[in-house]
């Protein structure tokens, strides 16, 4: 109970002016769920057993980061740092204790309320967006439900689209009512996406969803038959489309994404963006402390520095400095590997599209290695789930 309040409270972390107390409220909650689970096991050694991305993400991060702080005399930041080390301590002792396949569910749960939850508070709103209704700083209205800024919107429901869309997948042959329940939320996680217009969620997401399945074809898994299957599946869509006239599909699309609009079009989003990231990556190379030790977490402030990272390496780079973002992106790698070379099942396609998902979406997006939202908070706990636990039963129960 305390996990999926944990997981459901940064939901609603920038609506109105106690957003900040709710964001910290669901950390706590994060936080005692996975002291419970280490009290629960009685310091089991389990724990301690460390592997690549422990070090790196509970300890090396924060240390460096605390010690980057107290060099550049922001002392006031270190709160943050801790914050993220303790809740990356809960997230490993979480999945260990829990295991992999309890912990996937809850995932599930929580995806299911949250997607109702926007879906029917918020309903207004999301139509408005998909019918590009005006804001009132006269651009396109993106769905912006409880006040999140529409990318991190777009983040949240990519990554709950993916996780019910695997488990429809691998349990297609138990039609259920909660399998039902989950193929409505990835439909209504496809209305929020499109109405986010967040570009970077969507390819993401998009991506990922070819991996899974580069997965099954080159793992031979009734090759002949999905071949052929997907052939049909693109006819089918191809002749579709030209009935309901393509032009008006396009057309809809490049609007719904604003890609011939004077104040986004191609000059943003996936593309403007790397002017920033230049200029920061330079301004991360100029001392060298910067460069070993970086600049502690949450230390980029954009309201200071007039420039937004909006990239997850870039602001790694600015955060931690070059060698452990060296360090993050071989992590990243080295999981999407693992993920995609292990046999098909329904924990290695789930974890290879959500480690695709984070390291795609992070190109444009800070939300890599976040703690202030749901989705991230579930990113943490995949990211330092051991690779042993991987296997038919889910692993450590």
């Amino acid at each position: 109970m305390f996990l999926f309040i944990a997981f459901l409270l940064p939901l609603f972390g920038t609506y109105g002016d106690k957003g900040s107390v709710i964001q910290v409220i669901g950390m706590l909650f994060f936080i005692l769920a996975g002291a419970i689970c280490v009290i629960r096991v009685r310091l089991n050694k389990r724990l301690f057993k460390l592997d690549g991305a422990t070090i790196l993400i509970c300890f090396l991060l924060p240390i460096f980061s605390c010690f980057a702080l107290l060099l550049n005399q922001q002392p006031e930041l270190i709160p943050q740092t801790l914050a993220f080390m303790f809740c990356a301590l809960a997230a490993r002792a979480l999945i260990l204790v829990n295991g992999v396949i309890k912990t996937i569910r809850l995932i599930i749960y929580v995806s299911i309320t949250m997607t109702a939850l926007t879906f029917f508070i918020e309903y207004e709103k999301l139509v408005q967006s998909l019918h590009f209704a005006i804001g009132e700083d006269g651009g396109r209205l993106r769905f912006s439900p409880f006040d999140n800024h529409p990318n991190l919107t777009g983040h949240i429901y990519g990554f709950s689209f993916l996780a019910c869309t695997v488990y429809l997948y691998w349990h297609k042959d138990k039609r259920d009512k909660f399998w039902f329940v989950s193929m409505l939320t990835s439909v209504a996680c496809l209305f929020i996406l499109g109405g986010t217009s967040s570009r970077g969620a969507f390819v993401g997401t998009f991506v990922a969803l070819v991996a899974v399945y580069a997965a099954h074809l080159l793992h031979g898994v009734n090759l002949g038959r999905k071949v052929i299957n997907i052939g049909v599946v693109v006819v089918l869509s191809f002749f579709i489309m030209v009935l309901i006239n393509p032009e008006k599909i396009a057309d809809y699309f490049s609007e719904l994404f604003e890609l011939n609009s004077s104040y986004r079009g191609f000059d943003s989003g996936l593309t403007g963006r790397s002017d920033n990231w230049t200029v920061i990556f330079a301004m991360s190379l100029e001392s060298f402390d910067g460069i070993v030790f970086g600049h502690g977490i949450r230390s980029w402030i954009t309201s200071v520095y007039g420039i937004a990272t909006d990239s997850s390496y870039i602001n790694s780079l600015w955060e931690s400095g070059v060698f452990l973002t060296v360090a993050i992106i071989i992590m990243m790698a080295t999981k999407v590997y693992f993920a995609g070379m292990a046999s098909r099942s329904f924990l290695s396609d789930f974890y290879l599209a959500i480690f695709v998902f984070a390291a795609i979406e992070s190109i444009v997006a800070r939300y890599l290695l976040g703690i202030g939202n749901p989705a991230s908070l579930m990113i943490l706990l995949i990211l330092l789930t051991p690779k042993y636990m991987l296997n038919s039963r889910g692993g450590v129960k």
